[in-house]
């Protein structure tokens, strides 16, 4: 059951915040998530578009935790929960633009987007990669194009709202 209450505090804060354009979030200190950051400033829009999964993985976890407190989970359901927490954790790690490692887990870059296209030709729009709430996290877009028909676009990576 490992991160899933810190992770949940976080998303709480995140979803409390309240702001014109961007709002300032305070997270509590924790025991395990290693290195989270303190204070985090977040464009509201991208809370917008995050808080609907938010509240939805928040509610997932806390009652995977509630009924914890009065069994002990199957194997499924710990697995089951371990991809809630997973989820909810790259979401936040989304918006804060930096990895959430809990103490004494070995990850990979898990922020690290890469995204290769090969195209022969381009009549509407190509985008690499469509993530609003995730800028600064994209490790790279590598797109081979040979022809873009006229009107036609490319994007490599899309942040908008």
């Amino acid at each position: 059951m490992r991160g899933g209450q810190d992770l949940s505090t976080f998303a709480l804060e995140v979803l409390r915040a309240e702001g014109q354009e961007e709002v300032e979030v305070l997270l509590p200190e924790t025991a395990v998530v290693a290195g989270a950051p303190r204070r985090v400033l977040l464009l509201s829009a991208h809370v917008e578009i995050a808080r609907a999964t938010l509240r939805s993985l928040r509610s997932a976890i806390r009652d995977a935790l509630d009924i914890h407190e009065r069994h002990q989970l199957s194997s499924a359901e710990e697995a089951d929960f371990a991809v809630l927490v997973d989820s909810l954790r790259r979401i936040l790690e989304g918006l804060f633009k930096q990895p959430l490692a809990l103490l004494g887990e070995e990850r990979e870059e898990a922020t690290t987007l890469t995204v290769k296209q090969t195209v022969n030709q381009v009549r509407g729009t190509l985008t690499g990669i469509r993530a609003p709430w995730a800028r600064g996290l994209a490790g790279g877009v590598e797109q081979k194009i040979k022809v873009i028909e006229h009107g036609g676009s490319v994007v490599g990576i899309d942040l908008t709202p």
